[in-house]
């Protein structure tokens, strides 16, 4: 196994070789940064099953296609969670939900943003529930690159927006997307 010296020398390594995937483990979060925990949630979504095989059970939903649920073309806006003098570095985004939803197309892929910076892009998700009920879901996870100098953009102790863009004929339900915001605090120089 490879030993780094510091979690930014994982951090770094990991970027490098697997900058194309997004399902790479940075190493955010093995004590190198503060995380903050952000829940973005869809509604709109009739749920059509009392119980989920294989799958997590959410009461609302909404779909990249037709009318079911507030899919607002993906775009989720929240408050900026962090402390004062707080910089975010990387995301990590959870996305619960249903995907491949036309099982005779290619698998869905998506784009994943927050305030128009990359988290991932073009990551094909993997087929799992069908997406009859909407309601059922499974976990997919995506990782941003570290930006040592601050998230482009990023609206500190302001609104921003996560945008989920499903970039395939495929298409996909989405329940709920848990933002796990990695942070370091920047005191300012005397």
């Amino acid at each position: 196994p490879v030993v780094y010296s510091t979690p930014q020398a994982m951090i770094m390594r990991c970027s490098l070789a697997l900058v194309a995937s997004c399902i790479y483990a940075l190493g955010l979060g093995v004590g190198a940064y503060d995380t903050a925990n952000v829940t973005l949630s869809f509604s709109g979504g009739a749920p059509l099953c009392g119980q989920c095989t294989g799958g997590l059970r959410f009461d609302s939903f909404a779909c990249s296609y037709d009318d079911r649920g507030n899919w607002n073309n993906g775009v989720q806006a929240f408050v900026d969670p962090l402390p004062s003098l707080s910089e975010l570095i990387g995301v990590k985004a959870n996305i619960f939900g249903a995907f491949d939803c036309n099982s005779f197309a290619s698998n869905s892929r998506v784009t994943v943003s927050l305030e128009g910076a990359l988290i991932c892009s073009s990551q094909p998700l993997p087929a799992n529930l069908p997406c009859f009920c909407g309601n059922c879901a499974t976990e997919f996870s995506v990782f941003s690159k570290e930006y040592s100098r601050g998230w482009p953009g990023y609206n500190y102790k302001g609104n921003n927006t996560l945008s989920v863009e499903v970039d395939s004929v495929n298409q996909i339900c989405v329940s709920q997307i848990e933002l796990i915001l990695f942070y370091e605090r920047r005191w300012p120089s005397v």
